[in-house]
Order: C-alpha cells, then sequence, then structure tokens
C-alpha cells in the first residue's frame, strides 16, 4: 500500500504542478500504462519546448517580435507560445478535463499573476533553489524500482531522456510553478493578506483564431 501512495504522489504531482491539485487528485494512474499516456498527450508541444531556447512560457528568446509565429498572447509583458499554451492544455486533457483549453488559459493568467505578485515582493526564487527542489523531487522518483519505472515511462512517452526531463525541462517549465505558488500562498498568510485577485488580470490575445478555434473565452 505504502509503495502504491508513494507511486501516486510522484504521478499526480507532475499532473498537479499544472492540472491543479485537487483535479490530478481525481484521475488514479497506478502504473506504467497510465504514466505512458501522460507522457504521450504532451510529447509533441513538450518536444518543441525543448527545440530553442525560450523564455520560461515558450516564447523565443531571439525574437522579441510580437509578429512570431507561435505567439498567441501577452499577459502581464510575459509573451505566450503556442507550444507553451498546447502543453499545458495537453496536460489537462490528460487530467481529463471537460474543457482544457479554457482551463489552461485561466491557469496560465494565474499562473503568471503569482509571478508577477512574487517579483513585486521579492519572492521569486533562486535558480539556486529550483535546482535543489528538482533534485529532491528526482531523488523521490528514484527511491524505489517501481516509481522510478513510472517516472521513467513518463518521461520517455514525452521523447525526453531522464537527464533532459530533471535537468532542463522540469526546473524550467514545471518546479519554479510550485515554488511560486507556494511563496506566494506564504508570503499573503504571513501578512495577512487575501488570496490573489486573479479575475481581472491584464492581457491581450495576439491570435485570435487560435483561441477561437479551441473555443478558449477571453
Amino acid at each position: 500500500m505504502r509503495k502504491k501512495t508513494k507511486m501516486l504522489f510522484i504521478i499526480a504531482g507532475v499532473l498537479a504542478l499544472t492540472c491543479g491539485t485537487a483535479l490530478a487528485a481525481q484521475v488514479f494512474y497506478p502504473g506504467v500504462d497510465s504514466a505512458q499516456r501522460v507522457g504521450s498527450e504532451v510529447r509533441m508541444s513538450a518536444m518543441k519546448l525543448m527545440d530553442k531556447d525560450t523564455t520560461e512560457y515558450g516564447f523565443d528568446r531571439a525574437d522579441g517580435n510580437e509578429n512570431q509565429n507561435n505567439l498567441v498572447a501577452i499577459v502581464l509583458d510575459e509573451k505566450i507560445s503556442s507550444d507553451y499554451f498546447l502543453y499545458r492544455m495537453n496536460l489537462y486533457e490528460a487530467c481529463e478535463s471537460k474543457n482544457p483549453a479554457q482551463d489552461a488559459w485561466e491557469e496560465i493568467k494565474k499562473e503568471i499573476n503569482e509571478r508577477n505578485f512574487a517579483k513585486e515582493h521579492n519572492i521569486l526564487p533562486s535558480q539556486e533553489e529550483i535546482i535543489e527542489s528538482t533534485h529532491q523531487m528526482r531523488e523521490v522518483a528514484e527511491s524505489t524500482t517501481e516509481s522510478h519505472e513510472i517516472l521513467k515511462s513518463l518521461v520517455d512517452a514525452m521523447g525526453l531522456s531522464e537527464d533532459e526531463y530533471w535537468n532542463i525541462f522540469k526546473p524550467k517549465y514545471e518546479t519554479p510553478i510550485a515554488l511560486i505558488r507556494h511563496n506566494v500562498s506564504q508570503y499573503c498568510k504571513e501578512n495577512n493578506l487575501p488570496e490573489l485577485d486573479n479575475s481581472a488580470i491584464e492581457y491581450k490575445v495576439i491570435d485570435k483564431d487560435f483561441f477561437d478555434n479551441l473555443g478558449v473565452k477571453y
């Protein structure tokens, strides 16, 4: 029972970073087959995110032009690429969301709002903290043969090597989300502040056809 609980925790943890803890907990991922399915869902978008030198939201650092082909929106000055949006949407699909595109859009806005708050209050995690946290997660994932096999199946299905996932992909696209969310939550509690208001976040949709084709309300 402990082994199964541990494996569920690891897989759910990967999904919770982007799907939300409650939604991820609704889906049962007990073994290799399910991990492979999740990895397959995000394979194409994950591979594209690994293909270039991009920001945390998949925007090519070499191109500051708002006419860049894969730029779909700007949220609080952060440029969002179609590759990043589709990666997040694919994760929601893996979590069996009823409206993965809309859920991804709302979550991305929330995530950037939290990052913006963290910047303003000097509570962004350092690169050292991100690397250390990712390293700790890898240790947990590889602590048993069974849990390692499940995570390896997930990563293989994503089209990445284990080192690519743990050393490049996760510390860039997954770990910071969790750390920032934790820091913001702790800061608000310690300073008796209300939860962040995500209802009126400033944004600009660049590629309306992209959103319309996915049925996203903006």
